[in-house]
């Protein structure tokens, strides 16, 4: 008997992410320097990207659109990695990282 079950997890997400490109400016809670990234997608709640930049889970960071057709330029976001994902990707990053926001968008 073959029975195809889809065990796919149900969506656990409070808000709609909306798919979204762009470069972002990237500073770890540190503040120590500045790194570029791109954005994948977004929401009310936070924010999927990609950068060269290795943070680990928790990590504090503040986020600046450089460039964006759905986000305003110089908007600013504050937020915590909550899971990374090695990709090398040699257009996007070698992390992608979803991000969530410690003060809402």
């Amino acid at each position: 008997m073959n029975a195809y079950v889809d065990f796919q997890p149900e969506e656990q997400r409070k808000f709609s992410r909306k798919n979204a490109t762009g470069i972002i400016t990237l500073t770890p809670g540190n503040g120590a320097r500045a790194y570029a990234g791109k954005i994948f997608n977004f929401s009310r709640g936070g924010m999927g990207l990609a950068t060269d930049v290795p943070l680990n889970v928790m990590t504090q960071v503040n986020i600046e659109v450089a460039q964006s057709s759905e986000l305003p330029q110089s908007k600013r976001f504050k937020g915590r990695v909550v899971w990374s994902r090695n990709i090398h990707d040699l257009d996007s990053g070698t992390y992608r990282y979803g991000i969530k926001f410690v003060e809402p968008a």
